[in-house]
């Protein structure tokens, strides 16, 4: 961490004297998983169904320099992301672990109209298309250009192209990423309802051939076109959404593809909520044959916070696949500097699951997740969890290892977010 200070105050020492508002915020989160049946079924063969245990942790360092007399916010974040024990105490130098997460300048053209350019996080609505995905430790940023305008509505649009390195003829895009995009993003609230509309489009990298030139490289586009209402009257809380992807996929296939969610919330006690909620992606049947694909893809959304935690769906997983229902149900408590959550998710496919010889059942299983945390003081925070899934054979036939297994997983983590310099009174 104090190489990370160091870096950064380098960086910055220029704006200190005219900032301003000037501050320096770190993050540390040390986090304790135990893994078996984490993200796929536990294995059949006893020789390889060992847990995992590892602790792996984020050391960020941010700052954020904002000065209205010169219409600028500059803000830089890094981190160093690592297991614990994966570097030799005795080392030279570290591989790949130290990354810029953040790196970009929003010019003030007037109070309401800005633009915001460089390496940024991007969090809308829920999270669901477009989110940082915190859970993970080292976090998405995207590199593109925001405009912004915020008065009593808010209208974003992001404009990203990407390369994998300078060049002077076109050359393979070779990241694991999209190619371009676009985004419009509408938001309007009320004293009681807030209404998003969301318009994305996606382009990623695709070939016909194994080894292309430059010239059998083409950009594929998908669209989406949705929009998320909220609604809340003292103890009730309702969400809704709703999403359509049109255009082609990964694979160059036509895609015709939905999202649906509905959920309820309902204050019964003093910090005691309820909720039950529904939310459908579309899937594509294992014996499709007209070669368009219904599987809905949630883009580049925080996808651990859906789902169920153990990650089984959407978590660099289940694309192109047979899609999900998933209808969840749970309980929350919150008191003072503590919290609780219990959710139980029964898993079905909206697709259907098809092998040579035999038609499956579309339920996939059953996955229960308990939550809990404290907040020490402002700046320390404590979070654990334990999860369990019961797996049917449609699962198995999808992830493959032994559906019969009870899966889990458990964590516990440490959340650090100390301020240590600040010209904000």
């Amino acid at each position: 961490m104090k190489k990370l200070y160091i870096i950064g105050l380098t960086l910055l020492f220029p704006f200190l004297g005219m900032a301003q508002d000037f501050t320096i915020t770190g993050q540390l989160k040390p986090r304790f998983e135990g893994r078996q049946g984490f993200k796929t079924l536990r294995p059949a063969d006893e020789n390889l169904d060992v847990p995992s245990n590892f602790v792996s942790q984020r050391s960020r360092l941010s700052f954020l320099y904002a000065s209205k007399e010169n219409k600028l916010r500059v803000g830089l974040s890094v981190q160093d992301v690592r297991t614990w024990g994966a570097t030799k105490q005795l080392v030279i130098g570290d591989a790949n672990n130290l990354g810029l997460h953040e790196a970009w300048a929003e010019i003030l053209f007037t109070p309401e109209f800005s633009l915001k350019a460089g390496r940024q996080e991007l969090v809308y609505d829920d999270a669901r298309i477009l989110g940082n995905v915190d859970w993970a430790q080292q976090g998405r940023s995207h590199d593109l250009a925001l405009f912004k305008y915020e008065n009593n509505f808010k209208l974003h649009a992001g404009i990203a192209t990407n390369a994998a390195r300078e060049g002077l003829y076109k050359s393979a895009f070779e990241v694991s990423n999209y190619k371009a995009m676009q985004f419009l993003w509408f938001n309007k609230k009320w004293e009681q309802l807030n209404l998003s509309v969301m318009l994305l489009n996606n382009g990623v990298e695709f070939s016909e051939v194994a080894t292309p030139t430059p010239a059998d490289l083409q950009t594929v586009y998908a669209q989406l076109y949705g929009s998320r209402l909220e609604y809340r009257n003292g103890t009730l809380a309702v969400n809704a959404a709703a999403y359509y992807q049109g255009g082609k996929n990964n694979l160059n296939q036509t895609l015709k593809a939905y999202n649906a969610l509905g959920e309820v919330f309902l204050t019964v006690g003093k910090g005691v909520k309820v909720m039950v909620g529904t939310e459908l992606l579309s899937g594509t049947d294992m014996d499709a044959e007209d070669g368009i694909s219904r599987s809905f893809t949630p883009f580049y959304g925080t996808n651990h916070k859906f789902n169920g935690l153990m990650d089984y769906f959407y978590v660099g997983n289940h694309a192109n696949s047979v899609g999900l229902a998933d209808h969840y149900a749970g309980v929350s408590y919150k008191k003072d500097k503590f919290g609780a959550n219990l959710r139980a998710h029964v898993f079905n496919s909206m697709g259907n699951i098809v092998t040579e010889a035999t038609d499956y059942d579309k339920n996939l299983g059953t996955e229960i997740d308990l939550t809990a945390k404290y907040q020490l003081t402002k700046e320390v925070g404590f979070q654990a969890g334990y999860s369990v899934m019961s797996a049917t054979e449609s699962m198995e036939v999808l992830k493959g290892g032994d559906h019969t297994k009870l899966n889990h997983w458990g964590w516990a983590m440490i959340v650090i977010k100390p301020t240590f310099f600040t010209t904000k009174k």
